[in-house]
């Protein structure tokens, strides 16, 4: 993560879901997660889940939340 605000963010976990182009949730999971200080790149975590389970090609949704923060992020992926 690249925070460069004007101080330090607390958000007690990052949330993640992937979800299908339905929005059908396919997985999901929660990362405890500390301040995010103010400079820099910080990782968050890791995701790591099977994907036999989505029919290829698939376009999927990774969608990322700082919980108490308000702050959601959606990137769109592709599974061959």
């Amino acid at each position: 993560m690249a925070h460069y605000g004007k101080t330090t963010l607390d958000p007690t976990a990052i949330k993640w879901a992937l979800r299908a182009e339905n929005e059908a949730i396919l997985a999901k999971g929660t990362t405890p997660l500390g301040a995010v200080e103010q400079g820099g790149l910080r990782p968050l975590g890791q995701i790591s889940m099977p994907l036999h389970q989505i029919e290829a090609p698939a376009r999927v949704h990774l969608e990322l939340e700082l919980t108490g923060m308000g702050l959601v992020n959606t990137y769109d992926l592709w599974v061959f």
